[in-house]
């Protein structure tokens, strides 16, 4: 009755061209990729490499089509909403470095941020309008025949994710927001990788990965800042009118999530000559294994003419997956090195999943924190509005249903195993 399903049928291709340009002590380069996204970077450094440093700014713009909202309820005036994504990216970017001895030590901060890019657009829009920063810290060492290396980065981000319905009225946009969802991330990623040569050609990798995400959806209490709100996605005015009466329902969600994925992977490269060209083969194998705890909150609102009834529900769940992808490339090199041609290909095999509802035996706490924000992460508090006390429903489910749930879970993975399936080609020339 109250469920809605978001589904992209829309495709997106992407591809990219790289110039570079390089003097005594700089270097300048312009990717161009099929988004449209532009970025421009610079470099400077010493001939010795001691000491490097460089900027990079970048400026996008995203577009997809293809998104579709759509209620269960089987209510005429809840519609099918067909909308499309768009939006401004910009980001720049800081870093330097140096090279001693065997050594190569950098670290850079990124920060960007997106804005809606709505121009004259009517109709269902979606789109989001959020704030970024990232630290990188990295170190290379190479022995002999033996190199090694050592990552760390760190992602925080607000995120504002929103629908919007625009109308055009007498000239002017009447803009409508039915959906609103505020995110805070975190993100901390660990890497490490060691190398050896072998034979004159070959080259044989181990690496190591281990990541962590928690996601906050913070409590949201302002008005038309609900997570959904059906009644204003309606856009016949008479239709709209009677939404407010008859279908005054709106949802908030708020919660956390935390996940974490760890991964081993190993892979062998190698070159050979055809002639006066190079042919460059690698394969690889990785292992994987993710977990992820979901605690969210639910709250239903229903308001009529005299009365406003509200009711939450708590969602605790438990989920994992392990599997493998396997990859393989090969470059081609032409005398010189003028001109190169690439391709891959690489497949995702889950080995098991797991997915289980997790029941308290105590009265869930399902009250709205004291402290909410607009997306701000887990340590942001922009509003400080409590509200009051709420009717608590206990979700029950039958064996039957979670049976189905689980088949539900079953068809997924399958068909994650059936188009897990990626290819990519490039080529280039340098002059």
């Amino acid at each position: 009755m109250h469920s809605w399903t978001l589904s992209d049928r829309g495709s997106s291709s992407f591809g990219d061209i790289s110039v570079v340009r390089e003097y005594r002590h700089l270097e300048f380069e312009v990717d161009v990729y099929s988004l449209p996204l532009f970025v421009f970077s610079s470099r400077w450094y010493t001939l010795d490499s001691l000491a490097y440093a460089g900027a990079s700014f970048g400026r996008g713009w995203l577009e997809h089509d293809g998104f579709t909202w759509e209620s269960s309820s089987g209510m005429d005036f809840v519609p099918v909403v067909n909308g499309v994504f768009t939006d401004q990216l910009t980001f720049r970017r800081l870093y330097a470095g140096s090279k001693f001895f065997n050594g190569d030590f950098r670290t850079g901060l990124t920060y960007g941020n997106t804005e809606p890019d709505m121009e004259n657009r009517t109709g269902y829009v979606f789109s989001d309008s959020s704030r970024f920063w990232a630290w990188d810290a990295r170190y290379l060492l190479k022995v002999g025949k033996n190199s090694f290396s050592l990552m760390y980065s760190y992602v925080n981000a607000d995120l504002h994710l929103f629908g919007l319905l625009r109308e055009e009225d007498d000239g002017e946009i009447d803009e409508k927001r039915f959906a609103y969802l505020p995110l805070g991330v975190d993100v901390n990623l660990f890497h490490a990788a060691y190398g050896r040569e072998v034979g004159k050609a070959s080259l044989f990798k181990l690496r190591a990965a281990y990541m962590t995400v928690d996601v906050n959806i913070p409590w949201e209490s302002r008005r038309f800042y609900e997570t959904l709100a059906p009644n204003r996605s309606v856009s016949d005015a008479t239709l709209r009118t009677l939404s407010f009466v008859v279908f005054q329902r709106s949802f908030r969600v708020y919660g956390d999530v935390d996940s974490y994925v760890a991964d081993f992977g190993v892979s062998f490269s190698s070159t050979c000559s055809i002639g006066r060209w190079r042919l460059s083969p690698e394969v690889s194998a990785d292992l994987f294994y993710a977990e992820s705890d979901i605690h969210v909150y639910l709250r239903k609102e229903k308001s009529g003419l005299f009365y406003v009834n509200q009711s939450t529900d708590e969602f605790k769940y438990e989920a994992s997956v392990a599997g493998t992808v396997i990859a393989a490339t090969g470059r081609l090199e032409s005398p010189g090195n003028r001109f190169f041609a690439s391709v891959g290909v690489g497949q995702l095999i889950p080995f098991s999943y797991g997915y289980e509802k997790i029941e308290d035996d105590a009265e869930p706490e399902t009250k709205p924190p004291k402290k909410g924000g607009g997306g701000g992460g887990k340590h942001s508090s922009s509003h400080k509005e409590t509200p009051e006390t709420e009717k608590t429903e206990k979700m029950e489910k039958s064996e039957k249903s979670d049976s189905a749930l689980m088949k539900k879970m079953r068809f997924v993975a399958s068909h994650a195993f059936r188009n897990g399936f990626a290819v990519s080609a490039g080529v280039g020339v340098k002059f």
